[in-house]
């Protein structure tokens, strides 16, 4: 978040990050992971009107017997 915080406050876009997730480690390429998130947070706020708002969710989820961590939930509003 502190890599995109400067681009949001220049277009007054709220910028929040709520964490649900159990803190359970999961085995990932973090370079790639990283590489991703700051894709999504960059087009999210390029994106979103001037006062608008980005909300990042990090929740855990389960899919049949699986569990997989939903890392990236942006809601525009």
């Amino acid at each position: 978040m502190q890599h995109v915080g400067p681009d949001a406050e220049e277009n007054r876009i709220d910028l929040t990050l709520e964490n649900l997730a159990s803190g359970q480690r999961i085995e990932l390429d973090a370079n790639r992971m990283t590489q991703v998130l700051l894709n999504l947070l960059v087009n999210a706020i390029r994106y979103t009107p001037e006062g608008g708002s980005v909300r990042v969710v990090l929740e855990d989820r389960r899919i049949g017997n699986k569990d997989f961590l939903k890392s990236l939930s942006p809601t525009l509003e």
